[in-house]
Parts: C-alpha cells; structure tokens; sequence
C-alpha cells in the first residue's frame, strides 16, 4: 500500500468511526510497531489521533 492509500485508508477510519474494528486497531498497533514498515510513522500518528 502507498502512503497515499494509506493515508486515504486511515482518513476514511477517521470518518467512520465505526468501521474500526477490534482486528483492524490490532493489525493498525502493529505496523506501527514495526520497524521495517517504512510509512509506520502515518499509523502511529493515526493512532495517537484517535
């Protein structure tokens, strides 16, 4: 995924709320863990939005 679709992704999550589910937060906490994952930065600043 580019960091353009990423970005658009994490944006439409932002939106709706809703449609965050338990094993999307899950795999979202660990690419922002992950340190080979270039773009992890969008998903940590994702998440510490939320």
């Amino acid at each position: 995924m580019s960091k353009n679709q990423l970005t658009l992704f994490l944006g439409h999550l932002a939106e709706n709320k809703n449609r965050l589910s338990k094993s999307v937060r899950t795999r979202l906490e660990a690419a922002a863990k992950n340190t080979g994952f270039v773009e992890r930065y969008v998903v940590e600043g994702f998440l510490k939005g939320e």
